[in-house]
């Protein structure tokens, strides 16, 4: 076990090295985002929201209408607890 805690230390080490640290956790924050609303809405969902960008605690997130934004907003914490102020634009 500690390995595996050592390689993921090395792994961030070398992310921070490179740069990219904050453009990976960014990416994978969308992802996340991404797979919980498959999980909660549906194919339907996939086809009707998609996590933009993170950046500075702001994810940003595409609807292709504003009732989806507002059932974004509703059922927030269904969405794997995400956390973070959402600003909305159209796909």
């Amino acid at each position: 076990m500690g390995s595996i805690n050592n390689l993921g230390d090395l792994f961030e080490k070398k992310l921070l090295k490179m740069g990219v640290k904050k453009q990976v956790e960014a990416a994978l924050i969308c992802e996340a985002f991404d797979i919980s609303v498959r999980e909660v809405f549906g194919e339907k969902g996939t086809k009707n929201v998609k996590a933009i960008s993170f950046r500075d605690n702001v994810l940003k997130v595409g609807v292709t209408s504003s009732s989806w934004a507002n059932e974004i907003c509703l059922r927030q914490l269904e969405l794997k607890g995400i956390n973070v102020r959402l600003i909305f634009q159209s796909l």
